[in-house]
């Protein structure tokens, strides 16, 4: 039979606290963990990097994971003064820091780092706001700058550092006269001056809080506490003293949520509690009777301080007072009789050997708990939650403990385990209980305890039919399935649901592919839903597989890439999964052609051509964009191919064809069609044609020397000589006989050379255009050089009057008849020259009344609107409204309203029985007695 989880709970004022055994055995061969190694713990408690304590230079870090398996050796060739300093994780990423004025930044456990240093071109901090008084910091103390804020100490040959730390983003170092402060994204260095602040008051640094770009500081200084304010946007620090007078403080500790600082004065014997603005004091802890100082100050969340002592781990509450978890390790009755008087603290100052008689945990905190290490298992302190309270404590009668005890009753005794559901079911309860039943299950760490839950909770929706959330209660089954898989002692993930929730799920499965735990990650991803995480645990299955297997040829390695790529969607013959990653690991590798092979699998043309750009591969880049029709990338591209190559080796880029991807591509595609693996082949096929021509049409348009140059390296006379005839045109100052001359032989040139017949008859009318245009020009003793085409010149002609002579000259060269009339109505109009423009049309007649039908190729639809338009006489509208043989009787009336000739308006719309002008002529002749006499017999007439 299971205990009851509540019998090992401590009651720390109204708040319980249980100690739970994450991993109750490690794999290390480690002993006297504090005592025998420098430790660093990842934020999550995931990893441990440890190194001897008893190595003056290390030269080796061990990477465990929290269940005690090894991961990695980081391994450097420290010597006297280039060695390990100091060692600190940021999630995962390991950030080693050197005496040699450098660190490095490792992502993931394959030996990828980026190498900087932490004093080059430190940008200097301005001070603003300045608290202080003794401890102000005075302008000419500060280090002299560059001139630019920046400074430069590459001339020191050694820094001393006296302590780092990483938080979030930042590595934060500590040397006797500034703080250091790197950010680990962009590695820029700032520097914070304090270099009238004597570095023997200093006792302790810690970060109170991080928000964006403000980082603030707490330093114990001397017997108070400073606060640093830094601001890495505006470039500003303040300084500004806590005027506490209880320190020295040899360790200050931050809670979860940076509201409460704890601070532990070793002179007093005491912890205080502050608030986070230490305006308020709100615990002092007397310690002398602890049976050592504490080794480590943390805290359990936001609730209670918790000490790291000899063989003990206590939690300080309100009101003085506390809880202790202790570790009894020595079973040996005589090697407990001999450590009686034993001084671990001066053992742990003096010993070099490997074996400490006393247990020293090893605390990290987080937002919901704290992890105790040590040297033989973890556990993990935590605030006991309400659900569970409700569910485990003896005695409760809530309604998750109610359905909890009649899984308990059904085996024993089923009319009391009935009465159970009966009393939920009557109180409307059961739905409370299953609830509370999925939340405390989130919160329970042993297997056999959420089997029971699960049961009650398997129970309870049997017997309620109101309960239609299954969507939960598999989401909540999932989530404990997903925290058991990581819990294995084989993946060493110990998390609680609240710390899986803030490490998010894209940084938990990373975690896991750091591992190369593959198969589990896609586990996770498949049971949770989570589709959008899966191409990451693809891409790094392929970096890594490109890393571990430098011996496969790039072929093959390609191929098995490929096929793995495919595999992410189930029955599909394509890769969806972006190459870019790969790619560049495959090129960091030094594969290029395995680079080249990858990129042509990525989905996405833009992003092929993105990569083929980064990895120098422009002609591929040229071919793919015109693939992916994107017109800028390719003028962008021929532009950069122009300005970077000699004439000869751009030309043939304009020559090349799609085949130019190269032998090992093609082979390549051939190998994964034999696959049944689709790559993308795209249908439009991109050959020197298409790329000439559009450089021609949308580049090489502004650069006429390089476009003949391309002209004649082509062997293309007729292109040729059309391009110097445009150009010559476009150049040409004064067109005189020397034009004439010059311009008829590049005429003859493309006559000659023409490609077709349509282009033939194209010039050899231009030609007689030419020669009109001499011939007119001696007739007439004036230059019809500058009427660039026939219309122009026809225009010219009827503008001089010489109409007749204008009509040969376009009958003559095929100007059509209809094209000529309304050439001649609009110059005539445009001018005014209404009487020319009437004679034109009506002919020799001199007597409009006797004119009848007149005839015009275009009809008097246009006529009239020119005339009507631009106001035109009403008397040759008037003839051309009677003439118009192509009008509709009403069209013909309205025309001659809009003339303003009513009465025959009148007559017109009389003659087609029109009442509806009629009333309209009625309405607007009130004025003309005459005329509304008129439209009133005719209104009359027609029986209205």
């Amino acid at each position: 039979m299971i205990a009851n989880p509540s019998l090992e709970w401590q009651r720390l004022r109204d708040v319980y606290y249980n100690l739970r055994t994450c991993f109750s055995s490690l794999n290390w061969p480690i002993e006297s963990l504090y005592a025998n190694y420098r430790i660093a713990v990842s934020p999550s408690a995931s990893l441990l990097a440890l190194t001897s304590k008893y190595t003056a230079t290390p030269s080796v870090i061990e990477i465990y994971s929290l269940s005690g398996n090894k991961i990695w050796n980081f391994v450097y060739n420290s010597q006297k003064d280039d060695y390990i300093y100091d060692y600190h994780f940021r999630g995962e990423d390991l950030c080693v820091v050197f005496t040699s004025q450098k660190f490095r930044y490792y992502k993931g456990f394959k030996g990828d780092f980026n190498e900087n240093s932490y004093t080059k071109d430190l940008i200097i901090l301005k001070e603003i706001g300045a608290q202080l008084t003794s401890l102000l910091l005075s302008e000419q103390n500060l280090p002299d700058s560059n001139g630019e804020g920046t400074l430069n100490l590459d001339f020191e040959e050694s820094l001393r550092l006296v302590s780092s730390r990483v938080v979030d983003k930042y590595l934060v170092l500590q040397t006797p006269d500034k703080l250091i402060i790197t950010d680990l994204d962009t590695f820029k260095n700032f520097v914070v001056p304090i270099s009238d602040l004597d570095q023997n008051k200093i006792h302790a640094i810690d970060i109170q809080s991080l928000v964006r770009r403000k980082l603030n500081l707490l330093v114990s200084y001397d017997k108070t506490v400073l606060q640093i304010e830094i601001n890495l946007l505006t470039r500003t620090f303040s300084l500004h003293d806590m005027e506490l007078a209880d320190g020295p403080f040899t360790q200050i500790a931050v809670s979860a949520n940076s509201q409460f600082v704890s601070l532990f004065s070793s002179t007093m014997k005491t912890i205080f509690v502050t608030s986070k603005d230490f305006s308020s004091m709100l615990l002092g802890y007397d310690i002398s009777e602890e049976s050592s100082e504490p080794y480590q100050i943390s805290w359990c969340g936001n609730d209670a301080i918790v000490l790291s002592l000899r063989d003990e781990v206590k939690l300080i509450g309100p009101g003085q007072e506390s809880i202790s978890f202790f570790y009894d390790l020595i079973n040996d009755d005589e090697e407990d009789n001999n450590m009686n008087g034993f001084d671990v603290d001066n053992f742990l100052r003096t010993s070099s050997q490997q074996h400490v008689p006393y247990e020293i945990p090893i605390l990290k905190s987080h937002s919901d708990g704290i992890t105790v290490i040590t040297s033989n298992k973890v556990e993990f302190i935590n605030r006991v939650s309400n659900e569970r309270i409700e569910l485990y404590q003896i005695g409760s009668s809530k309604p998750s403990s109610i359905l909890l005890d009649f899984v308990d009753k059904l085996a024993t005794n089923a009319s009391k385990a009935e009465a159970n559901i009966s009393y939920l079911k009557s109180e409307n309860l059961l739905i409370t209980a299953i609830n509370d039943c999925l939340e405390a299950l989130l919160d329970e760490f042993d297997q056999a305890l959420q089997k029971i839950i699960l049961r009650a909770v398997s129970f309870g929706k049997a017997y309620c039919e109101k309960y239609n959330d299954s969507e939960k209660y598999l989401l909540y089954l999932n989530y404990t399935k997903v925290m058991n898989q990581l819990r294995f002692a084989d993946v060493g993930l110990f998390v609680t649901y609240d710390q899986m929730m803030e490490i998010g799920w894209e940084n938990l499965i990373q975690m896991l592919l750091r591992r190369s735990l593959f198969l589990l990650a896609i586990q996770i991803i498949d049971l949770l839903e989570l589709p959008n995480l899966k191409d990451l645990v693809y891409t790094q299955w392929c970096c890594q597989k490109i890393k571990k297997e430098p011996n496969i040829s790039d072929m093959n390695l390609f191929k098995i890439i490929a096929k793995k790529l495919v595999s992410a969607v189930p029955n599909s013959k394509r890769n969806y999964v972006s190459v870019e990653t790969i790619s560049d690991i495959a090129f960091e590798e030094g594969r290029t052609n395995l680079c080249n092979l990858l990129i042509n699998l990525e989905s996405n043309l833009d992003r092929r051509i993105k990569q083929l750009l980064k990895h120098n591969e422009i002609e591929m880049a040229l071919i793919k964009s015109f693939q992916a029709g994107n017109y800028e990338m390719c003028k962008l591209i021929l532009i950069a191919l122009e300005d970077n190559m000699t004439t000869t080796q751009f030309f043939k880029i304009l020559d090349q064809n799609q085949s130019n991807g190269g032998g090992l591509v093609d082979m390549a595609m051939d190998e994964v069609k034999k696959l049944s693996i689709e790559c993308g082949n795209e249908n439009l096929i991109i050959n020197g044609d298409l790329i000439g021509n559009f450089w021609v049409e949308n580049i090489a348009k502004h650069n006429s020397n390089l476009l003949s140059t391309y002209w004649k390296q082509q062997d293309k006379k007729y292109e040729l000589s059309l391009h110097r005839t445009i150009n010559y045109l476009e150049t040409v100052s004064e067109r005189d006989e020397t034009y004439y001359e010059a311009y008829k032989l590049r005429l003859s040139k493309l006559i000659s050379r023409s490609p077709n017949k349509t282009f033939t008859k194209i010039y050899q009318k231009e030609r007689d255009i030419l020669e009109l245009q001499k011939k007119l020009g001696e007739t007439y003793q004036m230059s019809f050089y500058d009427e660039k085409s026939l219309y122009d010149i026809v225009g010219k002609l009827v503008s001089m009057n010489q109409v007749k002579r204008a009509s040969k000259v376009s009958k003559d060269l095929g100007v059509s008849i209809e094209d000529f009339w309304y050439l001649v109505v609009e110059i005539f109009s445009s001018k005014g020259e209404w009487d020319k423009l009437y004679k034109f049309i009506v002919g020799n007649s001199n007597n409009t009344s006797d004119i009848v039908n007149i005839k015009s190729p275009i009809g008097f639809k246009d006529i009239l609107k020119t005339y009507f338009d631009k106001s035109g006489p009403k008397e040759h509208i008037s003839v051309f409204i009677k003439n118009s043989t192509n009008l509709k009787p009403i069209e013909r009336v309205e025309l001659f309203i809009q003339n303003k000739e009513f009465e025959t308006a009148a007559q017109e719309a009389f003659k087609i029985k029109d009442i509806e002008h009629l009333r309209l002529l009625y309405e607007v002749s009130e004025s003309d007695q005459t005329l509304h006499s008129m439209v009133k017999t005719y209104i009359t007439k027609l029986g209205y």
